[in-house]
Order: C-alpha cells, then sequence, then structure tokens
C-alpha cells in the first residue's frame, strides 16, 4: 500500500511492463556510416535553396498532402477505454500528473506535433513516449 492509502495494482504494472518488453524488442539500433560523396551533394543541392525545416516540410506537403490515416478515431476510443477501466479498477487517474507528463494526449494532437515522422512510426513512436512518461509519472506519485 502506499503512503496516499491507495493500493497498488500489479496487475497493470505487469501489463506495462510486457508492453514495454514487446516495444523493446523491436528496437534496433542501426550502424550506418556517413557517405561523404552524398552529404556533400546534398549540401550543395539542398543548402542554398532551403532555409529551414519548415520549409522542406511545407515543400513536402506540396508535393504528396496528407491523407488522414483514420488513426485519430481508434486512439480516441482507446483512450475513452482505458479511462473507464480506471474508472472501475479503483478510481480515475490524476489527470494533472498526466497531462504534465503528455500522456494525455488525442490522435490529432499526436500527427500535428510531429511532423517529420509518417504512418506507423509516428505512431509507434508515440505509443512509446506516452507509455514511458506515463510510467515515469506513476512511478513518483
Amino acid at each position: 500500500m502506499r503512503p496516499c492509502g491507495r493500493l497498488i495494482n500489479f496487475d497493470k504494472y505487469l501489463k506495462a511492463g510486457r508492453i514495454i518488453q514487446e516495444l523493446q524488442r523491436f528496437q534496433v539500433p542501426y550502424a550506418l556510416q556517413p557517405v561523404e560523396a552524398l552529404q556533400a551533394y546534398l549540401l550543395d543541392h539542398l543548402g542554398t535553396a532551403v532555409t529551414s525545416p519548415q520549409q522542406l516540410y511545407s515543400m513536402s506537403l506540396a508535393i504528396e498532402p496528407r491523407i488522414p490515416s483514420g488513426n485519430e478515431n481508434k486512439l480516441r476510443s482507446m483512450a475513452a477505454r482505458a479511462r473507464l477501466l480506471d474508472t472501475v479498477h479503483g478510481g480515475a487517474p490524476d489527470a494533472a500528473r498526466l497531462d504534465a507528463h503528455g500522456c494525455v494526449m488525442t490522435g490529432i494532437e499526436m500527427t500535428t506535433k510531429t511532423p517529420e515522422l509518417t504512418g506507423s512510426l509516428r505512431d509507434f513512436f508515440w505509443t512509446w513516449y506516452a507509455m514511458r512518461m506515463c510510467l515515469a509519472g506513476f512511478g513518483s506519485g
């Protein structure tokens, strides 16, 4: 039991640990070597034409506009289910702490805050980040 009098749900932590292990299993470091000729070419041709990452992103959108993935509604329903389970299993989470750690984030926010990531890579990254921040927040309570 924690000092605040609330019980610790070990099953919840066990499930979170399994999910994190599954995510870590797919983290593979890449041994990429710099290619000097390619770097020089890119700096020569892109260095003078573009001055900021935002310009690159705007050019990318002009060439290939974003297509909604439909994940926004799925993420919202998953968040609603998680809130329901938290309510059923011992009260709602501390919303201020969760929000401070970035855990309360809708699919729309995820897609607008990460213009450099697309598709499943973006979804994977935000799932991993949200879980890591949530667990860091739960450990400090």
